[in-house]
């Protein structure tokens, strides 16, 4: 009996390590804050590259003029977009800045807004995410639109 005990408390201690082993491998793989991806700009693929500034909503009609601008597209369910959004102040921002909330009803879109104090900013509520889908041909937030000269340029 003593041998089976002493047995199954060996395979287990052999599991923990070997757990704490696959653990450091999948971590090594993760970009870190010195060096990896964090904190650079990677960019979309597949977005549609015909988008030009008349194709934007109403809402952010204000911006289309400008010769170059950045819109931010941010959903309320998205961690890294409440972080995003919780950097941006009310100062200008060179290029402006206008902001997609891509969200499931309306009202979680203007709730995010009001949470983030962002209404100085010129913003559209994406109700279900149809604009960034369908005229830009991305799903994914939070990402950064440019614009330079009425056409968009890049998308990260």
């Amino acid at each position: 009996m003593i041998y089976v005990v002493a047995l199954a408390l060996l395979l287990l201690a052999a599991a923990v390590v070997l757990l704490f082993a696959m653990m450091g491998e999948l971590s090594s793989r993760l970009p870190g804050q010195e060096g990896g991806a964090a904190g650079r700009l990677a960019p979309v693929p597949g977005y549609r590259e015909d988008v030009t500034t008349s194709d934007w909503p109403a809402e952010l009609a204000t911006l289309s003029h400008e010769p170059a601008t950045a819109l931010l597209v941010l959903s309320p369910i998205c961690t890294t977009c409440g972080k995003v959004a919780a950097s941006l102040t009310s100062r200008t921002l060179d290029p402006p800045v206008g902001l997609v909330i891509s969200s499931h009803g309306r009202s979680s879109g203007e709730e995010f807004i009001a949470r983030h104090t962002l209404q100085t900013f010129p913003h559209f509520i994406d109700d279900g995410g149809v604009w960034t889908s369908s005229k830009v041909g991305i799903n994914q937030s939070p990402t950064a639109l440019l614009f330079n000269d009425g056409r968009i340029t890049g998308v990260y």
